[in-house]
């Protein structure tokens, strides 16, 4: 499943709710592009990775920033690129 996955939280209470999304090598590319090119450095986005068996970049933010930053229009701006066609 490539796109938005689900939202997780960690066991213990102090943990925050993390969103995460899927992305294909060439996606989380242009959103890490993107990301760089879009806020300045005090405002740097973060975010934890991991990479699926397949090869896909599983991204997972804090909720609370993910929310603050507006991160789902950027991420469903980045799904949309055909990048067969490039």
């Amino acid at each position: 499943m490539i796109g938005y996955v689900a939202n997780f939280r960690d066991e213990h209470p102090e943990a925050p709710v993390e969103v995460c999304y899927c992305l294909k090598h060439e996606q989380a590319e242009l959103f890490r592009h993107v990301i760089n090119e879009s806020f300045d450095d005090y405002d740097k986005i973060t975010w934890r990775m991991q990479v699926t068996s397949e090869g896909n970049f599983l991204l997972f933010f804090d909720e609370d920033m993910f929310n603050q930053y507006d991160l789902t229009n950027i991420l469903e701006e980045i799904l949309k690129v055909d990048f067969n066609n490039k």
